[in-house]
């Protein structure tokens, strides 16, 4: 007797289905399947605030030129612990950003987030080895300047790219029944700080200071002439004509910086005279400390009164440039 064949179980097809309709949602929403508001409130979020509050940090931070460091709400600290400590922030920020998962829609998004954290781990931890090789080294402060600019650089791409992140995520709400959105973080929220000509940004508004490499500064000491003058009276020097007239010019490096290069620069007017003569000699490497002393020649005083000066520079970032300047009255006599 043949046997009868079986058709399906429709009952138990339809279960089987169902289970496995069910399974698939659950591990979607177990292993990845994260609702996009929920990413972006409770993943992203968190550490764009975190990011926020160091570049918050930053724009109060000012170094000096001996190394301190003061930050607005705490005390004084070394500049190279304070910018180190941030910069330990800012490269757990970027390892927690990259280890999201993110659900389909925000995978642009979580991208470019990413790089924005990583940019601006990159910017402190630079910042903090370049700090902490001027307090203990020194620099020259053309290269400091241009490192300086490279950081900017850094942080402008950290902005940028949370931008787009920003409208990314923008875009992936606006089809969304819940609305979300990330939190402004920007570090430099005026884009006219990010379009200026190269000026290391990072000198003026994070440092504040004029120069991060140390002083920068040198000052005359004193001004005679060659020969020496014979007398003194109210002020006015009594020099015997010669044909071998010459400015005696000695000064000082005040700083804690070594001048490569310095121009001593002078000038000679005689009383009534329309035309002021000028001449110049250059010095090189003048350590911290040095005393140093050059004769300029090539002026020629008229009979009678005259009025010579001396400069200094001015160097590239120095501040104090009254002390730069001597002049003299003198009254050249046969």
């Amino acid at each position: 007797m043949a046997k009868r064949r079986r058709g399906p179980n429709w009952p138990l097809v339809g279960l089987v289905a169902l289970a496995s309709g069910l399974l698939l949602i659950g591990a979607r929403t177990i292993f990845g399947g994260v609702d996009s508001a929920e990413f972006v409130q409770k993943d992203m979020t968190p550490l764009a605030e975190r990011s926020a509050a160091v570049g918050e940090a930053l724009a109060q931070f000012k170094a000096e030129p001996s190394g301190s460091a003061f930050v607005v709400g705490e005390n004084d600290k070394p500049a190279t612990e304070v910018l180190s400590d941030w910069a330990d922030e800012a490269a757990r920020i970027s390892v927690e950003a990259s280890q999201l998962t993110p659900p389909e829609d925000l995978i642009e998004a979580h991208r470019s987030f990413v790089l924005s954290m990583q940019a601006r781990a990159t910017a402190v931890s630079r910042l903090s080895e370049l700090i902490g090789r001027v307090v203990t080294e020194g620099g020259d402060p053309n290269d400091v300047t241009a490192e300086m600019m490279d950081i900017e650089r850094d942080i402008v791409t950290g902005d940028r790219a949370y931008a787009y992140t920003q409208k990314a995520v923008e875009e992936s709400a606006s089809g969304a029944s819940e609305a979300f959105a990330l939190p402004d973080a920007y570090w430099f929220p005026d884009p006219a700080e990010t379009e200026r000509p190269a000026v290391a940004l990072f000198v003026r508004k994070l440092l504040d200071a004029p120069d991060v490499s140390g002083v920068v500064d040198v000052a005359v000491l004193t001004l005679t002439t060659v020969p020496e003058p014979t007398t003194v009276q109210d002020g006015v020097a009594v020099v015997a004509s010669t044909d071998d007239f010459q400015l005696k010019v000695s000064f000082k490096n005040l700083g804690d910086q070594a001048v490569e290069k310095l121009a001593v620069k002078a000038s000679l007017r005689p009383q009534g005279a329309t035309d002021t003569q000028k001449a110049s000699v250059e010095v090189t490497t003048l350590t911290p400390g040095e005393v140093r002393e050059v004769t300029v020649p090539g002026l020629l005083p008229a009979e009678g009164s005259n009025r010579v000066t001396v400069s200094l520079g001015p160097l590239p970032g120095e501040q104090n440039v009254q002390d730069n300047i001597q002049s003299m009255s003198i009254d050249y006599a046969s």
